[in-house]
């Protein structure tokens, strides 16, 4: 297995293993030992669409299973659009407060 390869199985795995893990706060591992066997199977997910496009000089790779339509991927995002939105819909949210409260006070 390439490095990468492993390295990613042992992330997902630890994963996977955390998220049965329920009833606590917080868990704190002490030692972890995350072992890859190699297996004389070899599997194919078929079709799976690979899509790559740049963005501001980075480049961004998406997998698309075929049969199930789940995407895996790096999203870019954009700060300052993030901001935009999110003030864009606190000061609607504000503003409806704000117009409710006017109205109750009518009444």
């Amino acid at each position: 297995m390439t490095e990468r390869v492993e390295s990613r199985a042992k992330e997902d795995s630890e994963e996977i293993l955390g998220d049965t893990i329920s009833g606590y706060t917080t868990c704190v591992p002490i030692h972890k030992d995350i072992s890859l066997i190699k297996s004389k199977a070899h599997f194919a997910l078929l079709p799976v669409w690979v899509y790559r496009y740049q963005f501001r000089g980075e480049e961004y790779i998406y997998h698309v299973n075929g049969q199930t339509g789940k995407v895996i991927g790096k999203t870019p995002t954009d700060l300052t659009k993030a901001l935009l939105y999110s003030g864009t819909v606190f000061g609607l949210a504000s503003a409806a407060c704000l117009l409710l409260k006017m109205m109750m006070e009518v009444l």
